[in-house]
């Protein structure tokens, strides 16, 4: 399909939710965490057409990734821990060191591999300039393929 408009976007409110659209036959291809769908592609449920991460996965060297296809795009899904404005800055620390000291774990690292989740870790204003650019990108891809004005 050259024009995006013409697709028709369909919103879950959930992993769960989706993948029973796509059992059922009610939408004929999702966009999710590889981490929710690689117990449905171990069972042959599904077929996964492109991983949009950078390179391709380490347990899963076989399935290519959008821009081996021809598509430049990587499509992050990534989760953040945050706080109320004004939160002190001992706080800020207090949880910047704990998720820091997580990330560096081995059985961290074991878990995320388990679950074929490749590592993002990102802090402070990096992470603030990261998630701001996110949202500006996917406000200005969803104005041009007409999901919102």
């Amino acid at each position: 399909m050259e024009d995006v408009t013409q697709l028709k976007y369909v919103s879950f409110s959930d992993g769960g939710e989706a993948m029973t659209g796509l059992m059922s036959g009610s939408v004929e291809a999702l966009s999710g965490d590889f981490s929710e769908m690689f117990g449905f592609l171990e069972s042959g449920d599904i077929g996964i057409i492109a991983v949009m991460a950078p390179e391709r996965l380490k347990n899963f060297p076989d399935i290519p990734t959008a821009r081996e296809q021809g598509y430049d795009v990587v499509g992050a899904n990534w989760r953040g821990l945050y706080v109320p404005a004004g939160e002190s800055d001992e706080a800020k620390e207090f949880w910047k060191a704990a998720i820091m000291t997580m990330a560096e774990d081995p059985g961290f690292h074991a878990a995320l591999e388990e679950a074929a989740i490749e590592p993002f870790n990102n802090f402070g204003d990096d992470m603030h300039d990261f998630v701001a650019g996110s949202i500006a990108d996917v406000t200005k891809l969803s104005k041009e393929i007409g999901i919102i004005d």
